[in-house]
């Protein structure tokens, strides 16, 4: 028995309160770990209309006059948000795909990956090709499910903006 209790969801794709969690998590600490991008910022910079996409964190630069003269910002914070960012774009595998926030992969999945595939690039083309994920040891149907029916658009076009550390071999 729930107690009375109702658990309310947004159907909507392009619901606000679905998009900060999105770039909240994308930009934290089990994604691209962007230091000083806190969740308030990215709500303010949402409602000035700068963010519209996981891809508009990297052309935030772009505003830095005008991000300055906001209120709660100055000189100082938006240069410090904007070194992170630089900073964040110099990633790994498993840091990346974990950010991406699919269903199912986390930091654990992201990790096991990275020893499967060696890049990004890689990964990419075992999904093109229709890789069987399910056969790789603590990866089942859902996980593969999960992997082959996201929609990699997005991802790949910030893909693109990112330096790619290579792995250190074990």
């Amino acid at each position: 028995e729930n107690e009375g209790v109702k658990t309310l969801w947004c159907n909507n794709p392009n619901c606000e309160g679905k998009f900060i969690n999105v770039l909240d998590h994308f930009v934290g600490k089990k994604g691209l770990d962007v230091k000083g991008l806190s969740r308030a910022t990215i709500e303010k910079l949402i409602d000035v209309g700068w963010l519209n996409s996981r891809a508009d964190i990297f052309k935030l630069s772009d505003k830095q006059k005008e991000w300055e003269k906001l209120s709660g910002f100055g000189t100082k914070s938006v240069q410090n948000i904007l070194t992170a960012i630089e900073t964040a774009k110099n990633t790994n595998f498993e840091s990346y795909l974990s950010s991406l926030g699919i269903p199912l992969i986390g930091r654990t999945v992201s990790k096991e990956l990275s020893k499967r595939f060696s890049s990004y690039d890689d990964f990419r083309k075992a999904i093109r090709e229709g890789y069987d994920f399910s056969q790789l040891e603590g990866f089942g149907y859902g996980i593969n499910k999960a992997l082959h029916d996201y929609d990699y658009t997005e991802a790949d076009e910030i893909a693109e903006m990112l330096i790619f550390k290579q792995p250190e071999v074990q």
